[in-house]
């Protein structure tokens, strides 16, 4: 039987994978657990003050240039400049407010934390999708074909190295700089319909959608589609394809910067992509698999720390995802000490390195020869 045929096994199966058990990791990790709470018991919480600042601040600030970019029909440049601008604001957003509303760290209660996700709806994309996909796909299986639906991509581009090698594949080193930057573009029109529509989704294996979230999907879609595209032509008097451009520009903009930190953080060619073994079950444990498939990236600069949401300490997110990212630089510390007292597979890169080594996995995935042979 060829392994591949294996790959497409747990693709399809309904069962979620299990993690193998070592008493020592699981010590491990808790002895870890206890050293990042009492770090965190030392800290000012004032800190989280300037972490629900940002919660006004950022959408205050997207509506703002929008509403400026509404009167620049004789100034297009301007007009540009401000949707670009948007798509900067759009990553600020996301980093800072959506993605650790889903992980309920900026305020106390659930609700009020769920009521902020409201906010990615608002910018076109799903946030019922987003959560389900983020929280109980990704952050369970990085890097796990078929499970971990924030890196798993489809037809174009081969991140996982167990994915099936296709002809146009070998020139992906190459089409990534045509096609990374309309990651949000597809987004926007596909892949949310594609979750809610299509059978072979991750997504279907944990969980059904509610009938209001279908509908929610295309009231919401459509007003974002209404303000960028519709209200500018209708009462401002800018063209159709004016709007268009600026949109793309928009998406493209915020493309670049979401990919160039999210991509440097888990889908490189020195971290781990796990395999769910015959039997439903993962080869490590969830603590070391966490580890292994993730990395930081070494940077301090105001722009990471206060504009996106310090996303470089990536492994402390995964490790101790309901902490707020306000406290990554000091569990950070605490992981990397630990790390090197217990030998354990701690990886931390510079920004340039990070995204050489996705690039270099994506020449391999794309250059190698059929992952599984016949007879393995």
């Amino acid at each position: 039987m060829q392994l591949y045929i294996l790959n497409n096994l747990y693709i399809t199966m309904k069962s979620i994978p299990s993690f193998a058990r070592n008493e020592n990791d699981n010590l491990l990790f808790q002895h870890l657990k206890k050293l990042v709470h009492e770090e965190i018991r030392s800290l000012d919480t004032k800190r989280l003050f300037w972490v629900r600042l940002k919660v006004f601040l950022f959408p205050v600030l997207y509506i703002t240039i929008y509403v400026f970019a509404l009167q620049q029909a004789k100034h297009l440049f301007l007009f540009y400049t401000c949707f670009g601008l948007m798509g900067a604001i759009v990553v600020m957003i996301y980093l800072n407010i959506i993605h650790d509303a889903g992980h309920n760290t900026i305020f106390k209660t659930k609700k009020a934390n769920s009521l902020l996700l409201y906010l990615l709806d608002l910018l076109g994309a799903n946030s019922y999708i987003w959560k389900i996909k983020h929280i109980k796909l990704h952050h369970s299986f990085p890097n796990v074909a078929g499970w971990d639906s924030d890196m798993q991509q489809h037809g174009l581009i081969k991140l996982f190295p167990s994915d099936k090698t296709r002809k146009i594949h070998r020139y992906q080193h190459i089409t990534i700089f045509f096609l990374y930057p309309l990651f949000f573009f597809n987004w926007l029109v596909v892949r949310d319909f594609k979750d809610y529509f299509s059978n072979n989704q991750p997504l279907k294996k944990i969980q059904k959608i509610p009938l209001r979230e279908f509908i929610k999907l295309f009231l919401f879609k459509s007003f974002f589609f209404f303000y960028t595209l519709i209200l500018p032509v209708v009462i401002f008097g800018f063209t159709f394809l004016q709007t268009a451009a600026a949109l793309m520009f928009m998406l493209v903009t915020a493309a670049i910067i979401a990919l160039a930190g999210l991509l440097t953080q888990h889908v490189n060619i020195k971290n781990d992509f796990p395999l769910v073994q015959e039997n439903g079950t993962l080869e490590s444990t969830w603590f070391i698999m966490q580890l292994t498939t993730g990395n930081n990236v070494h940077t301090t600069n105001w722009v990471m720390r206060v504009l996106l949401g310090n996303f470089n300490y990536h492994l402390s997110h995964h490790l101790f995802p309901n902490i707020s990212y306000a406290y990554g630089k000091e569990i950070t510390a605490v992981i990397k000490a630990y790390s090197k007292q217990h030998d354990l597979p701690y990886r931390s890169f510079s920004f340039t390195n990070a995204l050489k080594y996705h690039y270099l996995l994506v020449r391999k995935n794309g250059m190698q020869k059929e992952f599984f042979q016949e007879g393995l």
